[in-house]
């Protein structure tokens, strides 16, 4: 069993569990919207240099993807770990919030996931599969979705510590849906939360399988919370 964990609020774990869904955001929308842009703009600089034309040729049509009003690649964070102190901080209610580990084998399978490549010299690395693989493809489509993955994937050294891992989607506006049942899916899919464009992706009830509570005031509320959405297995500790 291997385990990926988030760190969020009590307010938003009761929203998780009753929903059995994850909240993806809009790419361009995270926390620290200039890591996605400085790994871009590494990427457009350095194509220029010892990137095919081909790789070149996709800055432009990357630059006029960025100004679109609306992207379809969401992401949502986790970490490997769940006593990163900078994640409880910064994501779980400055510490009073919680920390929610998921099995991965029952957690939306069907979404690519990766690891954060940390600093230039990973970045090199993460670069060159990139530019083999869209050279191994014929469409333009996959490769612009690789190119914002790439630029999802990069983050400076100093945030090493968090040790995330990445899931990504995809979410195409329910007008360009093939049928009525595809477009109903995705337009359950699609909100607004916190003023932010998000997807929501379900997952398995037996995929959360621990909560951390960060203030030990907040245990009864978070065993309630966890007993009311019928998740008996699910175990609370005390950070």
């Amino acid at each position: 069993m291997q385990h990926v964990f988030h760190y969020t609020s009590t307010d938003t774990l009761e929203q998780i569990v009753q929903s059995l869904q994850i909240q993806f955001t809009e790419i361009r929308q995270l926390n620290d919207a200039d890591e996605w842009i400085a790994a871009i703009d590494f990427y457009c600089k350095d194509s220029r240099t010892i990137a095919s034309e081909r790789l070149a040729g996709f800055i432009e049509i990357f630059e006029l993807l960025v100004k679109m009003d609306t992207l379809p690649w969401h992401v949502a964070c986790f970490s490997r770990r769940p006593d990163i102190d900078s994640q409880w901080r910064n994501y779980a209610d400055n510490e009073h919030g919680v920390c929610v580990g998921f099995d991965t084998n029952h957690f939306i399978p069907q979404v690519p996931h990766s690891s954060i490549n940390y600093g230039k010299e990973s970045w090199f690395r993460a670069l060159s599969l990139l530019q083999n693989r869209i050279e191994q493809t014929q469409c333009d489509t996959i490769a612009i979705g690789d190119i914002t993955h790439f630029g999802a994937t990069c983050k400076s050294e100093k945030w090493s510590t968090e040790e995330e891992i990445r899931y990504f989607g995809c979410v195409m506006p329910p007008e360009l849906a093939d049928n009525d049942c595809q477009r109903k899916l995705l337009e359950k899919m699609q909100g607004t939360r916190a003023g932010r464009r998000v997807a929501l992706y379900p997952f398995e009830d037996r995929a959360i399988t621990s909560v951390i509570v960060g203030d030990p005031r907040d245990i009864p509320r978070v065993h309630q919370i966890i007993e009311s959405a019928g998740l008996p297995s699910v175990k609370v500790y005390r950070r």
